[in-house]
């Protein structure tokens, strides 16, 4: 009896060390739950505050600099009137106040940007900026043939008034000599410390190039350029369901796709996001047509 009584104790005895054991398992494993969820909570809240942290577009401005004609040195950039069009009637069907400028010299594009704030006031929430033109590494060729520079565009359109507005700058232009690998044509040439202030003015900016530094852009004499032709069909389809990065990774996603053919030799072309500096995502708002 004493054996067999014994063996009993030890047999509970082992029982209540084995539901112990679980006990414990099954608290560790509660427990690493709850730092898996700890873990994940920081990623959550800032998908959260990403999808939250959006601004609706309800007053835009859209100012496009349409360079068709120039010298002796560039040839005239046939087509460039259907991408004027194509972005005159995608900013106004979300309800943007357009203005078109033709054919400027380096100082009326510049002089044109910088009183932008004094000519529309600073009541706009959104600014897109189009300049349409023969291009460098770098920069943009204005119409007498000059070269004007994307950080001297950038720091025209980034000044203390327009410093709470969204300033998107959209550049079609060549941006080098180089393929990427006749109807198309390309727009090109044939073949120190800053104060708190100055920091501040070039926040809400963003520029979206239509090709890599170096690369050329594809422009058809008829339709208008690749580029564009994409950024208004994106923006037409989706722009008041899809943010504007998620339209940037469609605009990108469609060029990539696309293939020309210039002297022979099959083309490509891949745009890039040369700054990005919005405090946030935004969205446009389409408007009922006026009747």
């Amino acid at each position: 009896m004493f054996e067999d009584g014994h063996l009993k104790i030890i047999c509970l005895e082992l029982e209540e060390l084995e539901n112990n054991l679980y006990v414990d398992n099954l608290r560790t494993v509660e427990t690493n739950d709850k730092n898996y969820l700890q873990l994940s909570s920081p990623e959550k809240l800032s998908l959260s505050k990403k999808h939250i942290d959006k601004r609706i577009i309800n007053n835009g401005l859209c100012i496009i600099i349409n360079q068709k004609y120039f010298g002796k040195e560039y040839e005239t950039r046939c087509g460039t009137e259907a991408d004027c069009s194509n972005l005159h009637e995608t900013f106004k069907t979300f309800g943007f106040k357009v203005e078109i400028f033709h054919n400027l010299k380096k100082g009326e594009i510049l002089e044109t940007i910088k009183n932008i704030s004094k000519n529309y006031g600073n009541k706009y929430d959104c600014l897109f900026l189009c300049i349409l033109s023969h291009g460098y590494e770098g920069g943009i060729i204005s119409s007498d043939e000059k070269k004007v520079s994307l950080d001297i565009i950038e720091k025209a359109v980034c000044c203390m008034e327009l410093i709470d507005v969204i300033k998107i700058v959209i550049i079609q232009a060549c941006q080098g000599k180089t393929q990427g690998s006749n109807c198309l044509a390309t727009d090109g040439l044939p073949n120190p410390t800053a104060s708190i202030e100055d920091t501040h003015r070039f926040e809400n900016f963003y520029m979206f190039m239509s090709t890599m530094q170096g690369f050329l852009s594809i422009r058809d004499k008829e339709k208008g350029s690749w580029f564009i032709q994409k950024v208004c069909k994106v923006i037409q389809t989706y722009g008041n369901e899809l943010t504007f990065n998620d339209c940037v990774r469609k605009i990108m996603k469609s060029i990539r796709e696309m293939k020309g053919i210039i002297d022979g030799s099959q083309i490509a072309q891949l745009p890039e996001i040369r700054k990005d500096r919005l405090l946030s995502d935004f969205q446009l708002k389409q408007v009922a047509p006026t009747t």
